[in-house]
């Protein structure tokens, strides 16, 4: 006859010559087995004694982000219990991330989108857990871009300029400041601007989304001097017209 003992009690129903145990909470258990023949001897068989760690549980932070594709996040892994030591595999929209099996990982996204990441754990004895997934938003960062008319102004002459070319890339531009290289700035999607002497000048644009996001965008305009108005036309006298860049002169 068979009995299974779990630190020093029978257990009940446990009269074969094999027992499968299954811990009810993490400890030290001590196991052993005695044995009653037909003639009523007994054999106490060693005593195997067996360490019961706490279930393995994994945890990542941060759980919610928001970050555009120029920058870089950490993500850190916190687990207890289990047996270590511990193997680490990180997912990215459930798929595995190629050499990412430390404690700690760092995302860096190359296109805006919503990112799902979590890490998986095993420990030393096959015991397993994943943890909870954090969330990801990555916004594209806008891109500045202007145009203006008339493309060669002259001195004081009206020169529109239009950043309606600028991408917001998921977000909304909010902001419109320009920088116009003759100590002049001003604000908007679209104003005008003149310059007062000859030259070459940058003007820079910064836009800005509603995230504080930014970019900066400089281009040169070369401003050229006033032309002479034509001489005065005699009676009966010639003038010709001609049309260069939607001007007449």
């Amino acid at each position: 006859m068979y009995q299974w003992f779990l630190n020093g009690s029978p257990v009940t129903g446990a009269n074969s010559d094999s027992w499968v145990f299954s811990p009810p909470a993490p400890g030290v258990y001590s196991v052993y087995l005695n044995v009653t023949d037909d003639v009523a001897e007994e054999e106490m068989s060693n005593v195997a004694y067996v360490t019961v760690n706490p279930q393995l549980d994994v945890s990542i932070t941060p759980t919610t982000v928001t970050m555009q594709t120029s920058e870089s996040q950490l993500f850190t892994s916190t687990v207890s219990g289990g047996t270590p030591p511990y193997s680490y595999q990180w997912y990215l929209n459930e798929s595995t991330v190629s050499a990412a099996t430390a404690s700690n990982w760092t995302f860096t996204p190359t296109s805006p989108g919503y990112y799902q990441i979590y890490v998986a754990v095993t420990d030393n004895v096959g015991g397993s857990d994943t943890s909870n997934t954090a969330s990801v938003t990555v916004q594209g960062k806008p891109e500045a871009d202007f145009t203006w008319y008339p493309y060669s102004p002259t001195v004081d002459e009206e020169v529109t300029f239009d950043a309606s070319a600028s991408t917001p890339n998921g977000g909304t531009i909010i902001s419109y400041a320009w920088d116009f290289g003759d100590n002049q700035t001003g604000t908007g999607e679209i104003l005008t601007h003149s310059y007062h002497s000859t030259g070459t000048y940058t003007i820079t644009l910064n836009v800005t989304d509603s995230e504080g996001i930014w970019d900066t965008q400089s281009k040169s305009i070369t401003v050229a001097t006033t032309p002479p108005p034509p001489p005065p036309l005699a009676v009966g006298g010639e003038m010709v017209f001609v049309k260069t860049d939607k001007t007449v002169v």
